[in-house]
C-alpha cells in the first residue's frame, strides 16, 4: 500500500476546503488538523508564495475571495509567547 502521495493529499485538501465552503458559505469555520495536511493545503493554495514550515499550534486565517482564498493571517504563533502571569484569571 504505502503512504498517500502528496498530490493526492493536496487534491483531498482542496476538495475538503471547497466542500466546507459549499456547506457553510459566509460563515466562520475553525479547522484543526494535522500539520502535514494543513501544510499541503497551504502549499497547493499559495504555491511558492509561502515556504516557511507551519509551526505547531500556529494560526492561519483565510478569507474566501471571489476566485481564491486570501490569507489574513499566516502561520502566527504570537499567542504562544504571551506572558500567562499577566493574563486575567
Amino acid at each position: 500500500m504505502g503512504q498517500e502521495q502528496i498530490a493526492d493529499i493536496q487534491v483531498r485538501a482542496l476538495t475538503f476546503l471547497e466542500d466546507l465552503w459549499s456547506a457553510y458559505p459566509d460563515q466562520n469555520v475553525l479547522i484543526i488538523s494535522h500539520g502535514a495536511f494543513l501544510a499541503n493545503l497551504l502549499t497547493v493554495l499559495y504555491k511558492d508564495r509561502y515556504t516557511e514550515r507551519i509551526g505547531n499550534l500556529s494560526l492561519t486565517i483565510l478569507e474566501k475571495g471571489h476566485d481564491d482564498w486570501i490569507p489574513l493571517l499566516y502561520n502566527c504563533i504570537r499567542h504562544l509567547s504571551l506572558d500567562t502571569a499577566k493574563q486575567p484569571k
